[in-house]
């Protein structure tokens, strides 16, 4: 007798398909989850809010592995360590900024802390780019920045110029849809979880995926999945599964 496929939440009763319609929902419908316990009490389906909200919390909890290929590249980009306290790179741009330091002077800050940084994050890329799977998310990861890394280096060649182009961004950004819904995340975790599902979510647009089929079969996929090898799963490697 065939064995049945593991839940995606133990002990419960949710299936892919549904657990995919409320993150659907929550995160790109911008559907509160009390407004989805009220659609689905005119089906005549009575939910509690606080099993609805233990679904969207386990199903993030599920994606959590998928980041662990990103984890090392992460904090060898954001941090150098320093008398065994994580330094961040933007604390430099920080101390620059609530200093009012001139161009001149945050030129030389940043020559004088923020280049042996990225000097020791490219000794790391080099000795690395050689050691992983170049079609593992890692190893596209290490391949892409050393291939954008002349134009990671160039604003510390320049205090004119920004560590990156977030101003310009939150210029530009057009009003989102849910703004309102999410003005704020409820917690520290909620937050996270939302940024988990948000990322998934866009980085299946940019690759065409359709978000539904990807998040439900990924749901129905991940745990069983083997723990090293979860990186076929996101959306830039994810092929749906044959029936």
């Amino acid at each position: 007798m065939a064995m049945l496929p593991t839940r995606p939440i133990e002990k419960g009763i949710a299936g892919p398909g549904l657990l995919a319609h409320i993150l659907m929902s929550k995160f790109v419908d911008h559907l509160p989850l009390y407004r989805q316990r009220q659609q689905f009490r005119r089906l005549g389906v009575e939910i509690s809010g606080a099993t609805m909200e233990g679904w969207v919390t386990s199903s993030c909890g599920l994606f959590l592995p998928l980041y662990e290929a990103h984890r090392q590249i992460i904090q060898h980009s954001s941090y150098l360590m320093a008398d065994e306290t994580p330094l961040p790179v933007y604390a430099f741009e920080r101390q620059a900024r609530e200093a009012g330091l001139s161009f001149e002077e945050r030129y030389q800050l940043r020559q004088s802390q923020a280049l042996p940084i990225l000097a020791e994050i490219k000794i790391w890329l080099d000795a690395n780019l050689t050691v992983v799977l170049p079609k593992s998310a890692i190893g596209k990861a290490i391949g892409y920045t050393l291939g954008q890394w002349s134009k990671l280096e160039k604003y510390v060649t320049d205090g004119r110029l920004e560590i990156d182009n977030n101003l310009v961004e939150n210029a530009i950004r057009p009003v989102a849809l849910g703004r309102k819904n999410y003005l704020f995340a409820g917690s520290h975790e909620g937050a996270k979880r939302a940024a988990i599902v948000y990322t998934l979510l866009a980085t299946a647009k940019r690759h065409q995926v359709e978000p539904f089929a990807y998040l439900k079969d990924l749901l129905s996929r991940i745990p069983d999945y083997p723990h090293n090898q979860v990186a076929d799963l996101l959306p830039q490697n994810w092929s749906p599964q044959k029936p």
